[in-house]
């Protein structure tokens, strides 16, 4: 009885009819994101470059230095530029991503000076990855710093005792 009064004084009803049916929507659309996410980034992570190497070799100050950089995955051709920090001095990359010149000191010579930058390539489709290095620049071969000279001799005067 008390059913049909509220029926018949058109008393609306406490849920609203398109209150669940946004309700439902939004679940329906909740769960579909919950299912095809992971798809969307296992095929995007496969569409997405990676740069090699991993890493680069170190240099020595005045002596010529060249790194070729590649990319895979994509669609090539493909362009390398620097998307953040920046490469040793004297240092250039190409946009075909070759890493070549002749160190040279900024600044005060050191020991060792290393620079960390981000490499960006680009597909022909726009595709972008990144790889992040960092070139260590050394002051004499071998990666260390400078050794006293050696002085090596065959033979020594005779000495005689007492004397300075």
């Amino acid at each position: 009885m008390v059913h049909s009064v509220l029926n018949r004084s058109r008393v609306p009803s406490p849920v609203p009819a398109r209150f669940l049916r946004g309700l439902v929507s939004r679940a329906i659309i909740s769960v579909l994101l919950l299912v095809f996410s992971p798809l969307d980034t296992a095929l995007f992570a496969k569409n997405a470059l990676a740069i090699s190497p991993a890493t680069l070799p170190s240099g020595t100050l005045y002596v010529p230095y060249s790194e070729t950089l590649t990319a895979t995955g994509g669609a090539s051709p493909y362009t390398y530029a620097i998307s953040s920090g920046h490469l040793p001095a004297g240092l250039t990359l190409s946009s075909g991503g070759v890493i070549s010149g002749t160190p040279k000191p900024s600044g005060i010579p050191r020991p060792v000076t290393s620079s960390n930058f981000t490499v960006q390539a680009t597909d022909s489709t726009g595709v972008t990855g990144t790889q992040k290095y960092t070139i260590s620049i050394y002051a004499t071969s071998g990666g260390g710093t400078a050794s006293p000279p050696t002085v090596t001799t065959t033979s020594l005067p005779a000495g005689t005792s007492g004397m300075a």
